[in-house]
Parts: C-alpha cells; structure tokens; sequence
C-alpha cells in the first residue's frame, strides 16, 4: 500500500504523516483491498482541511473534513471513508446472498467507452473527437448496486449488467440527483 502525504500551507510533519498512517491501519481491519492513499492536509486562517482520497481494487473512496485542529480533521475524513467502506461490504454481501439464490452463469465483458467533447457536439457538426478513452471490465450488479458504485467513483455514468435480467444497462445521474435507468430490449 502506497500512503502519500502533501500539505497546503502546511509543513507536513513525521507526527501527522504517523498520524495518518495509522488512521489507514485502522481502515485495513476492514478491507484489504486498498491499493493507493492519497492525503492532503490544509490550514487557512483558522480551518484545518484534511482530504483523503483512497484507490482500492475496484473503487474510489473520498473523506474529506474541515475543523479548527488538523488531527480531529484527519479522524473525521478517516471515519468518514471508514463509513463508506463498511457500506460497500454490507452492499456486496447482500449481493452475495441474493447471488447464490440465483441460479445464472456470471458473464464479465469488456467495454470501451469514448467521450465526445468539444465544439463539434455542441454545435452539431458531424466530426467530433474522441477526448477520452477508458476500457474497463463490467460485472454483474443490481441496480443498487450500480448507484453505490457510481456514488464511490463520482461519476456520472456506469455501464454494468443488471443482474436481475442479465442485460446490459446503462445508469446515468439526471441534473435533479435522481438516477435514469436505461435497460434496452433486444
């Protein structure tokens, strides 16, 4: 596990990187997954910023917190990532159980996704370009699931198999913060 600390306004010291360090130590008693930790620490005036963003296998996790000491700043964004990651297990296991009562072969396909940005979109023209490119495998989730996922990595889309009906779906968050499911027929 890779732990890097940085400091905005802030020297970094060996007694707050500790600190961190064993706040993360913490964490691994309740996954093991966890590849990448990444932490800033900030003071402004009189706040005390930490930010912690973790990159485990398969999912992103983000605590943040602001307060007047930077030590409680750094145990509120822990615990807050520590609330996450006990989300997600308690969702994977209800997943799980729901899972061997189903009686359906587990597919894993890849998928490529390209964004389109740029002028050409958004003025109609027929040639835009492909400014992003990301490959990923997609797995089987329900719907739920598929929310959870989407609130870990912040984003806006997910492409996964509904593993309700076995289908491809598409699962995107509307301006309003509801979610709009998109389950083709074919």
């Amino acid at each position: 596990m890779n732990i890097t600390v940085a400091g905005r306004h802030v020297e970094v010291t060996p007694a707050l990187e500790d600190h961190v360090k064993k706040g993360v130590e913490k964490l691994t008693k309740f996954t093991d997954d966890i590849l990448e930790v990444h932490a800033i620490l900030g003071v402004e005036k009189r706040s005390h910023r930490a930010e912690v963003n973790i990159q485990a296998d398969g999912y992103f996790l983000h605590g943040d917190s602001t307060t007047d000491d930077l030590y409680k700043s750094i145990d509120v964004a822990l615990a807050r990532i520590q609330t996450q990651i006990l989300r997600h297990k308690e969702k994977i296991q209800n997943h799980r159980l729901r899972r061997k009562e189903e009686t359906g072969v587990i597919k894993k396909l890849g998928v490529q996704v390209q964004v389109l940005a740029g002028e050409d979109v958004e003025m109609g023209e027929k040639n835009p370009r492909v400014v992003m490119s990301r490959n990923y495998a997609i797995k089987p989730m329900s719907v739920d699931e598929a929310a959870m996922q989407m609130d870990l990595i912040h984003q806006e889309i997910l492409v996964f198999i509904n593993s309700e009906n076995q289908r491809l779906n598409v699962l995107s968050r509307r301006k309003d913060g509801n979610y709009e499911l998109i389950d083709p027929k074919v």
